[in-house]
Formats: C-alpha cells, structure tokens, sequence
C-alpha cells in the first residue's frame, strides 16, 4: 500500500473510551429477579402454600365437635387429598413432572396425617360415633396410597408397604384405644397410654428392618429418577415427624391443662428416637456409609438432655409416677438405653461403637435411679465402672493399647475405692486410688511400647516427685489411722522405687526423680531436726558448712575431668 493510499487523520476522530472496570460490589437486579424466577420455577413452592392455606381455612370453618360439620370437614379434606393425588397422577403421565409431583406426594401424606388428628374433638365429644371417622379416615389412606403408587407406576415392595400401613394404623386406630379413658384427665390409664404412643409407632417403624437388610438395591428400579436414599426414605422422614407431632397433639386434645400446655415433655419421643437412631445405624451398615454410622452413633448421646426437660406445673404429677412405677426417672432410663443402643452397636461391629458404649457408660455411672438432672447426680456406681473396666480390658488384649488398658484399670481402680470398707482409713479413698493408678500407670509403661507408654513413664516420674513432696509438707496430727512415721520415710521409699524403675525401665528421667526427691527428703529432714543436732553438737554450723566448701572443691575438681560433661551428654542423648 502507498502512502498516498493512507488517508490523514482529521481532527474530528476522538480516542475510544477506556473501559471501566465492573464494580464487584454491584448486584444487577435483572439477574437477581431472574434467578428467583428461576428457583420458583424449579421448586414450585405453590403446591405447599396452598395446601397450608387450605388446611388452616378448613379448620376455621368447621367445629368438628358437632356430627354434621365434622361430615363436611372430613368430605372437603377428603376432597383437596384427592385433587392432589389426582393431579400428581397426571402431571406423571402427561409430563413426567417428578420435582412437582413428589412435593405433591409427600403433601398427600402430610394431610393424610393431618386426617387423623382432625377429629379429636369429634372422638372426645362422642367417642361412640367419633371413631367411626377414625375407621373411615384408615380405609381412606390406605386407598389413596395404594392408588397414588398405581397411578404413578412407582414401585414400593412390600417390605416398605406393610411398615407404612402399620404406621398409617397407629395414627388412626390408637385414639381409638384409649377412647374409654379421654373423659379424666387424671386417670393413670390416660396418661400412661399418652405417654405410650411414642412407643408403639416405634414398633411400627422397627418393621422396617427387613427392609433395611435389603440394601439399596432392593429398591433401586422403582419407576422413578429418585434413586436411594431419598426415596422411599423421604416418606418415612415425614412419616418420623409426623409421630413427634402427633404425640404432642394428642396430648393437647385429651390431656390439655391451660391452653396449648399440656402433660408432654420431651422425654416421651426417648423410646422413638432411639429406635430411629438403630434404624439409621442399620442403614449405614448395609450402606458401609461411614458419616450414617458415626451420626448414629452420637445422635443418643444428643437425646439424653431430653429426658432433663419436662413440664413439672400442670403434668397431673405424671413424671414422679412414672419414677416411682418404673423405679427410675426418666434420665435414668434414658441413660440405660442410650447404653442399651451402643452395647447393640458394638455387637453389630459398628466402627467407634466401644467409645460410644463406653460414654454412654461412663453418664449411667453418675446417673442414679433418682437422678432428674445435674444437681442430682450421684458418685460413679459399681456396676457401670466394672463393665467399662470389662469393656477396655477386653479392648486391650485386642488391640495392645496401652491408653485402653489404663482406662480399663482407672475404672477398676475406682469402684475398688469407693465401693471397698476401709474402716479407719475410709478417708485416704483418693490417696489410695492414686497410689494405686501411678503404680498401674509404671507398670503399662513397662508392659507397654507404644508412645502413650512412654508418656505415662514421663508422667510417672514426675508424680512420684511431686508425691514425695507433698508428703513431706503432711502434718502428723492429722494422720489418722496412718502410723506416725509413713511422712518421714515415705520419700526414701519413693526415691528408691524411682532408681529402681529407671534402672529397669531404661529410663534415665527416673534418676533425676530419685535425685530430686532424695534431696527434698533431706533437706526436709534437716530442717525438722537441725535445732536439736545444734544442741548435741555445737560446732554442727561449721562443720556443715566445712563439708559445703568440700563438695564444691569436688566438684570443681570433676570439671576439671570432663566427668560431668560426659555423664550429661549420654544422659541427654539416650533419654
């Protein structure tokens, strides 16, 4: 190209603009308007506000205390659950919508549920005639699902049909059973039978064991995309719920004391909750799912406060006849299941089921029959501490671990001291205890080479210095049943254990040990008897101080030799 070619810039041409860098901080409310559209658009949450709204308009509409209007609520409810189930069959076969349908599912459940707690008052009112609608409601959902399942084409095998019908039935036929006894409120059958429901829908729920032992195959071509465990699991989640909801309404409807305060506490879901846990644990066993086991593991551990909290204004006195009937509160209980759970555990060889078993142990050894929380708490009872020193010493042997075979003897150590007659010296229990765990502690330390077994030597060392020194501070006016003379030759003795067992053990911090408490011993003994010496021997000053000035000449001397500094060198270099 020429140059005449190029045509000369004119004046009127302006740079381009640099761009701007964005703004970090800068939210464009476009995008943010279209990603809500978007979750609305993928979580359809219509369904469920709709159904809450429905609900909440069909129980202002209707006393259900009265025939006519409970006919009317049962019909319209009966209504809306099959405008849902009819729906989701639809949108399955029309569109294979499974997001929408299985929130339209689940809600189907939901209300199926709400059904059985609609018509309380109806059954208090006339029991007579109020558990014909209990029947009715039963046969319903039992119909519905099974249409529901047809319908959609989703495969439920029967070990997972019968465990949701049978809890389906205790929704719907236990106000029935205790219909004779809702009119007294302070009737025992009633409250026990309250107190009871958790229970029975645990029997319900353990049905689905078989089931479990299946493995996620056995339900892996259902006929939908949900794959396992979110399905079928997800019903049983809301099925789980709605038993804490149901226990806590029914007594609302047949036991209320002022308002919404009723007899329940939290301690009624104990016996159902420690069955989901064992549910949970089967299933992480079969799944080799480690986070499911571990959860299951800690999850009763987590319970335990439950049993703490209760309604103690207003309960009818339900919690002290539960303690005095069953001769145990309800944390006592707890505990012994909690420890029940993990025992059942270990023997399923769940990984970490021996600490577990052995924490839940460790909170039944201070958990009396009376005990109802931390003020009541009560010293380490034999029992618990003989099975955790059991439980470690087996694990020991097992596993050559020397923090289990310490725990194991700790344990041992302590029943043998709080639940052993000493008669005169009943008040040296902890010194005897901590003589006796140092001793055990050295001679792990020798039976043991792993890294804790020579921690416990370190450790070993320094607790018989610091023995030997507090003995030497024991004023023998206060010995009791002790001979007068144990203060005085009790760090000779100690300081000769120490050499002894470093020589032995190869360890040279024990001669250190010996040093430092031979030394303490002396200078103790020489402060409590110097005055008197002074007396016999005049010149004890000088001659003292003489055989001072000697051994540091000595000493000097054996600078000199180098002896001193190849006896530290070898000292720090094998210790």
């Amino acid at each position: 190209m020429n140059d005449s070619q190029v045509s000369p810039p004119t004046g009127d041409e302006t740079p381009a603009p640099n761009p701007q860098p964005k703004d970090p901080t800068y939210i464009d409310p476009t995008v943010e308007l279209r990603n809500l559209l978007r979750f609305i658009y993928t979580n359809n949450p219509f369904y469920v506000i709709s159904a809450g709204l429905t609900l909440w308009g069909l129980y202002q509409s209707f006393d259900t205390s009265v025939l006519i209007q409970s006919n009317a609520l049962m019909a319209c409810m009966a209504g809306y659950i099959l405008l849902l189930a009819v729906s989701s069959v639809l949108l399955i076969r029309v569109g294979q919508v499974w997001d929408d349908v299985r929130t339209m599912l689940l809600l189907v459940v939901l209300l199926l549920l709400a059904v059985s707690l609609s018509f309380d008052k109806a059954l208090s009112t006339n029991p007579d005639v109020g558990q014909y609608y209990f029947y009715g409601g039963l046969v319903f959902a039992v119909v519905i699902s099974e249409a529901v399942l047809h319908g959609t084409r989703l495969s439920l095998p029967m070990l997972f049909r019968l465990p949701y019908h049978s809890i389906l039935g205790v929704f719907f036929l236990y106000p029935v059973a205790i219909r004779h006894w809702i009119h007294n409120p302070k009737d025992p059958v009633l409250q026990w039978a309250l107190f009871g429901f958790s229970s029975v829908a645990a029997v319900a729920f353990l049905t689905l064991l078989p089931a479990i032992r299946r493995g996620a195959t056995f339900i892996r071509l259902n006929g939908s995309p949900w794959r396992w465990p979110w399905y079928p699991w997800t019903l049983f989640g809301v099925l789980a719920f709605g038993v804490a909801m149901r226990s806590y309404c029914l007594c609302v409807s047949f036991h209320p004391v002022k308002g919404m305060s009723t007899m329940f506490a939290p301690y009624f879901l104990v016996p159902f909750l420690l069955v989901l846990c064992l549910l949970i644990l089967e299933i992480g066993l079969k799944a080799k799912h480690r986070a499911a086991i571990r959860f299951a593991l800690v999850a009763p551990l987590v319970i335990i406060p439950l049993a703490i909290v209760g309604t103690q204004a207003g309960d009818f006195g339900f919690r002290q006849m539960l303690t005095n009937t069953l001769g145990g509160s309800p944390l006592f209980f707890t505990a012994l299941g909690v420890a029940g759970f993990h025992g059942y555990a270990l023997l399923r060889r769940a990984t970490y089921a021996a600490e577990a078993l052995t924490a839940s142990l460790a909170l039944l050894c201070v958990c009396g029959r009376q005990t109802e929380g931390v003020e009541t708490l009560v010293v380490p009872q034999l029992v618990p501490l003989l099975l955790i020193a059991v439980l470690q010493g087996w694990l020991t042997v097992w596993h050559r671990s020397s923090l289990r075979c310490l725990a194991a003897a700790g344990c041992l150590l302590t029943a043998i001291a709080l639940h052993t007659s000493l008669g005169s010296l009943a008040g040296y229990r902890a010194v005897a205890a901590g003589h006796g765990l140092l001793f055990v502690a050295l001679l792990i330390g020798l039976g043991f080479h792993d890294r804790f077994a020579r921690f416990l030597q370190y450790a070993g060392a320094l607790t018989m210095v610091i023995f030997s020194q507090a003995s030497n501070a024991v004023d023998t006016n206060v010995l009791g049943g002790l001979p007068e003379w144990l203060p005085a030759v009790y760090p000779a003795l100690m300081g000769t254990l120490a050499l002894g067992y470093g020589y032995v053990a190869g360890n040279k911090w024990f001669y250190a040990a010996a040093g430092l408490t031979l030394v303490g011993w002396f200078v103790t003994v020489v402060w409590q008897y110097y005055p008197a010496a002074r007396r016999w021997v005049p010149g004890l000053d000088y001659i003292l101080l003489g055989m001072a000035f000697f051994a540091l000449a000595l000493a000097v001397s054996l600078l000199k030799t180098g002896l001193p500094q190849r006896l530290l060198t070898r000292f720090t270099g094998e210790s």
